[in-house]
């Protein structure tokens, strides 16, 4: 029987490759009781590299019998033969009594609102592999849940990737295959209590498993007539056998379905921006005449109650930057804009020792309105104290920035403050429309009702900015120094989630562009 051999390419382990038709047969849905040695976590693609136990099974993954093209280049030969792309979102990793699953959302290049897919890559302590992908179609919409994770309802369909050393048959047979697959879910509520089921996420403290037998027929593609590397007999009952996945599924929906037909980038139309801000930012007159001027003001007991401010000029030579001005208790600092050598481009001010340096709605109308005159204004720049987690003290810097001028004259002139800032608070009028989603936004962070993606700490305040700014098109954006010094642009967006008793309320989604 003529046979041909696979050849080497991007990864390290011969294999055959199988493609599936897939009917399912549903089963009873069974449940494991609650197991507290079940491990859930999340990890991006990017750390999990630097994993030795999944770099090994990773290693494994299919070779492709055909030759690559430049146009798929990107993707590893296993996506590139299934004609998917493994998407740039954490994996779930779960690990149970030694085996480990990791769990990849997949995309592909021809979308199906309705549905969803995962690869599913499961060792176990020998370092036998095993993977499947996994497609969700969806029978209801994908709703937010507690633990800041969600539930639906679906059919299953799964694709086997046989993990072998075999050759590949021109002929084959039809096989029957049944797989158990264990899904991890949640019934803890956010504070504890026994609630909905819903999937699995990592802030989940009270896990088990839902699991069915689903099978399939495909074309095996051996030659013998049997085995091969990897073995399709064998019983069940339990996690841990060898026709056995645990996974607890991964998408990119919020709410309602999984793909939105025109996803908008909130970073695009702000990269240029916030770049030219750590440009000017990082220039030495402004680390020196700004930075450290302004640093050394919150740093002093003696100035650090009181407001600073300086302003920031810029000529064909580079930048420039005015004396510090201000420094009268209980008055707002006024930029000395008439001391400005060049073109006045941007600001910088601290807010008082015990305020945080979230730009205010005062903030944001001083700028607009200045901006009214000062045409080239850009840039403003809020300093003040804070402690971090483990009580340390440090400086928070965050920034006002323009991304489009002409959207934030619109801006003003459909929210004009008169009508939407109170000169008492020095915040937005509650009831305003800004108002309204502000407090509001506010008040579903400061309540819990949030997922932070950011990997940094923001107050109940700087979201709320974010959000209107977004929201209403101001042409402006609100952006907070990182570890690294560089200003990364805050994305605050709503959804919906479920409170203690079941009713449904807003969820803030918030990320940073990078």
């Amino acid at each position: 029987m003529k046979q041909k051999i696979l050849k080497n390419s991007l990864l390290l382990f011969l294999i055959g490759i199988i493609m599936i038709s897939c009917e399912l047969q549903e089963e009873a849905i069974h449940q494991h009781e609650h197991n507290s040695n079940v491990k859930l976590y999340e990890m991006k693609f990017e750390e999990l590299m630097t994993n030795k136990r999944f770099v090994t099974s990773f290693s494994k993954l299919p070779k492709s019998k055909k030759s690559l093209t430049t146009a798929t280049v990107g993707r590893t030969v296993m996506e590139n033969e299934y004609g998917f792309t493994i998407a740039n979102k954490p994996a779930k990793v779960i690990e149970d009594n030694g085996e480990t699953s990791y769990t990849f959302l997949i995309t592909r290049d021809s979308t199906d609102a309705n549905s969803f897919e995962n690869l599913v890559i499961q060792t176990d302590s020998t370092n036998t592999t095993k993977a499947v992908i996994i497609k969700y179609n969806l029978t209801s919409p994908i709703t937010s849940s507690a633990d800041d994770s969600y539930s639906f309802t679906y059919n299953r369909e799964i694709t086997p990737i046989v993990y072998n050393n075999t050759t590949v048959s021109e002929t084959s047979k039809m096989v029957i295959v049944c797989y158990w697959v264990y899904s991890l879910v949640c019934n803890n509520t956010r504070t504890g209590e026994i609630g909905p089921e819903h999937i699995a996420g990592p802030n989940c403290g009270r896990t088990y498993y839902n699991w069915t037998e689903e099978c399939f027929s495909f074309d095996d593609g051996i030659s013998n007539g049997g085995g091969g590397g990897s073995s399709y007999s064998g019983g069940h009952g339990g996690t841990g056998g060898a026709n056995s996945i645990n996974t607890s599924p991964v998408n990119n929906c919020i709410t309602g379905n999984c793909i939105e037909a025109n996803p908008t980038d909130p970073c695009l139309n702000a990269n240029t921006a916030v770049a030219n801000t750590n440009a000017l930012f990082n220039t030495p007159q402004v680390q020196q005449g700004m930075n450290t001027v302004l640093s050394t003001k919150l740093n002093n007991p003696a100035t650090n109650n009181v407001e600073w401010a300086v302003a920031i000029g810029q000529t064909t030579a580079g930048f420039t930057v005015t004396p510090v001005a201000g420094g009268v208790s209980n008055e707002t600092a006024s930029v000395p804009v008439s001391q400005v050598v060049g073109t006045y481009v941007a600001d910088g001010h601290n807010h008082p020792n015990g305020y945080p340096a979230d730009p205010s709605a005062g903030d944001l109308y001083g700028m607009l309105n200045s901006m009214q005159v000062n045409t080239n204004l850009k840039y403003r720049f809020v300093y003040a104290n804070n402690i971090d987690e483990n009580g340390n003290p440090f400086i928070d810097v965050y920034v006002l920035i323009v991304t489009d001028p002409n959207a934030a004259q619109a801006f003003l002139d459909s929210f004009p403050k008169s009508e939407n800032y109170d000169n008492e608070t020095r915040s937005f009028k509650r009831y305003s429309e800004l108002g309204t989603d502000y407090f509001n936004v506010r008040k579903s962070y400061g309540n819990g009702f949030f997922s932070d993606l950011s990997d940094e700490v923001y107050n109940g305040d700087v979201i709320g900015m974010a959000y209107i700014l977004d929201k209403y098109n101001s042409g402006m954006c609100v952006a907070k120094k990182d570890a690294n010094g560089n200003f990364k642009k805050i994305n605050a967006t709503l959804g919906k989630t479920t409170n203690f008793y079941g009713e449904e309320v807003d969820k803030v989604i918030i990320t940073k562009c990078q």
